[in-house]
């Protein structure tokens, strides 16, 4: 992390790859653009919500680690069977802010709208599957406060599986669905890195699978 800041690039993306360790959601929490890659079956949609859900409660861990009550009441909101049937952030923000006021509560609620992560749904067959992103959002913006972005999805190419078991590098796919696909949300995303460039020339993308 620390030497991210002396690579001399306009976008930086990281591949995170899976798991939750603290490393891994430091990095995603501190990148500019958050991105959430999964595919439609269930357990990879478990993996993507559960993997938002450790991000917030990382940054709310953060937060809280000077304030004894704060910190016991973060704890207390990720174990499903807590004692005060604490079951989501807004939850855990009313108790917040009963506790101290809005004043406390508000500043959390600032930096959690900070965690703002876009999905990509990987190896789409139909556009049917495309609503999985939809189901990923409504999940975080329930019980976690999270404004989730459909960033669209990756059509599925049998000729990346061939190129994945041939060990052949991917950048070497000029055509087909898949790289259609990647081109239009990278175009995409490169638009929206390059809005804040004149403050901030270099953006970092993280990338969590």
């Amino acid at each position: 992390r620390r030497s991210l800041p002396t690579q001399e690039a306009h976008i930086v993306t990281l591949d995170l790859g899976a798991g939750t360790s603290n490393n891994t959601l430091d990095i995603f929490l501190a990148s500019d653009k958050q991105i959430v890659v999964t595919t439609v079956e269930p357990p990879a949609i478990h993996n993507a919500n559960v993997f938002l859900r450790n991000a917030v409660f990382r940054r709310l861990s953060q937060l809280s680690r000077r304030n004894d009550t704060l910190r016991n009441l973060v704890t207390q909101t990720m174990n499903p069977e807590n004692s005060l049937n604490l079951r989501s952030v807004k939850d855990l923000l009313e108790v917040i802010s009963d506790l101290g006021g809005e004043g406390l509560a508000a500043p959390i609620r600032s930096e959690l709208a900070r965690i703002w992560p876009g999905v990509v749904v990987n190896k789409v067959r139909a556009v049917r599957e495309l609503s999985t992103a939809s189901v990923i959002r409504h999940v975080a913006q329930k019980y976690l406060l999270l404004d989730v972005a459909e960033l669209g999805g990756v059509a599925f190419d049998r000729q990346i599986e061939k190129m994945v078991a041939d060990m052949e590098p991917l950048t070497n796919c000029k055509e087909g669905g898949a790289y259609e696909s990647v081109f239009e949300i990278a175009s995409h995303l490169a638009v929206e890195v390059a809005k804040p460039s004149v403050e901030a020339p270099r953006s970092q993308i993280g990338l969590a699978s």
